[in-house]
């Protein structure tokens, strides 16, 4: 029975411990960005930089920059 009793003993030692580890790793990825928030920052990188080559002429001319 004593035998039971420190293993039991030991269990709630070591289920605190990944208690106590889940929480701070909760915390750590709480603060990291979503998904959806790096799908939307790529496609609005992405869609600038097809503005920048779409309107790249018509900025130039204004510009008076006319490549050959």
């Amino acid at each position: 029975m004593k035998h039971i009793r420190g293993d039991v003993g030991e269990l709630r030692t070591d289920m605190r411990d990944v208690r106590d580890r889940l929480t701070r790793l909760e915390e750590r990825v709480s603060h990291l960005p979503t998904k959806s928030w790096s799908i939307m920052i790529a496609a609005a990188l992405i869609t600038i930089g097809v503005g920048i080559v779409t309107f790249a002429p018509i900025l130039q001319r204004w510009a008076g920059i006319s490549s050959p």
